[in-house]
């Protein structure tokens, strides 16, 4: 992908390091799936479509995600950040937006 000249190219991601960089972050034990935010603003805009849950800007790379319950948090933040760092650099920005918890059917 092509970047203006001056611009920061977090600003503008390859789509291949986008789908990589999901692809890593839902591949973490304890992540349940990406997540866009309250809003929906928290997304990667590429041509046709769109990946919820990373934004790639001046200010790093933002991922938002759903953890899976019970897990250690600060655990799956940190390994997010650690692997996601590996492929777009420091800094990552990670936030747990929302905890999925598995409901389970009961008996009358």
């Amino acid at each position: 992908m092509t970047v203006p000249p001056g611009a920061d190219p977090r600003a503008h991601p390859d789509p291949a390091v986008a789908d990589l960089v999901a692809e890593i972050v839902t591949g973490v034990a304890g992540v349940a799936g990406l997540n866009s935010g309250p809003f929906g603003s928290v997304a990667t805009y590429l041509p046709g479509r769109r990946i919820p849950g990373i934004r790639f800007g001046p200010e790093g790379c933002d991922v938002h995600i759903t953890a899976e319950y019970p897990v250690d948090l600060p655990a799956v933040a940190d390994a997010v950040r650690a692997l996601v760092e590996v492929v777009v650099g420091p800094p990552v920005h990670v936030t747990i937006e929302d905890v999925h918890f598995e409901q389970k059917q009961v008996s009358p």
